[in-house]
């Protein structure tokens, strides 16, 4: 059985808000979150143990709720990471004083802090998921 992209794509939504996304048209929203999808199957794929490759809008194997949980955090990091990027480019390109008063210093110290935090839910998430099922006493 298979694991329709669209739920995760949906635990995605709900962690960000769906309304960034209504701005944009369909298949932007739609490549967007396929892009966002595969680099967090690509992080999560060491160490999970299904396939999650993607075909005719599904992931081949059939996921659990803790396995879709984690595709949704890692696509956080893919949708931030554009973010942060931006936000560098244009400290990059002004002065230090003016980046300061025109204040995208918070902005991007909330989204690297936001990178981190998320960075270490999916770490911790994976770890919790590694173990899962293991008896600790074997």
């Amino acid at each position: 059985m298979a694991t329709p992209v669209t739920d995760i794509y949906d635990i995605f939504l709900s962690q960000i808000g769906k309304d960034i996304m209504l701005e944009l048209s369909n298949e932007i929203v739609e490549d967007l979150l396929y892009g966002y999808l595969l680099g967090a199957t690509v992080e999560f794929s060491y160490y999970c143990n299904k396939d999650l490759a993607i075909k005719d809008g599904n992931i081949v194997d059939d996921l659990d709720r803790d396995e879709k949980f984690i595709l949704s955090k890692g696509m956080i990091l893919y949708w931030l990471q554009p973010k942060i990027n931006t936000q560098e480019v244009i400290k990059n390109r002004i002065t230090d004083g003016d980046y300061v008063i025109k204040s995208p210093a918070n902005l991007l110290d909330k989204l690297l802090k936001l990178k981190l935090s998320s960075e270490s839910d999916m770490r911790r998430m994976i770890i919790k998921y590694s173990h899962k099922g293991r008896n600790i006493n074997e």
